[in-house]
């Protein structure tokens, strides 16, 4: 089961080579192993892929979602047998109430700064930068009202 997202913008073709999706895109090639996939949204208009991928996307479990000009998502291709565990989440997570959203992305930038944190101390980054940000990090909010995370970013940084 995968466990990546893959995000694709405009202009991107997308292949399938060796069990592995080729993401083409100006020139350039980023291969990602289709057991590691767990959904692929292509964003914009200008994407192209090819039944042959579908069918791998579908053998693999991966969940395709595709959004139209303005990013907003307009269609979902499952393989046959596989709706019900995505379509589950999905739904599932729609019906979060606003506290529990704000819990779940509270608790996503605490890891996030907390993660930043760590990485400055382990490259023993000036420690009064670590200070600052262990300081933003100790007043965050629920759903990081006071925007914590761009503040931490500008002293990591």
């Amino acid at each position: 089961m995968g466990f990546r997202t893959v995000f694709i913008k405009n202009g991107a073709t997308l292949r399938v080579k060796l069990d592995n999706l080729e993401v083409v895109k100006e020139g350039d090639v980023f291969v990602i192993p289709l057991i590691d996939i767990e959904s692929v949204i292509l964003e914009g208009e200008d994407t192209s892929i090819s039944s042959r991928i579908l069918a791998k996307f579908a053998q693999y479990h991966i969940e395709l979602i595709v959004c139209d000009s303005k990013y907003l998502p307009t269609g979902v291709f499952l393989g046959l047998g596989q709706y019900h565990r995505s379509a589950k989440r999905a739904m599932w997570q729609s019906n979060w109430t606003v506290e529990q959203k704000e819990i779940a992305w509270t608790v996503i930038i605490l890891q996030k700064i907390s993660n930043q944190i760590s990485f400055s101390e382990t490259a023993k980054i000036d420690g009064n930068r670590i200070i600052a940000m262990k300081k933003l990090r100790d007043n965050l909010q629920l759903g990081d009202k006071t925007n914590r995370e761009g503040h931490v970013a500008k002293v990591y940084f």
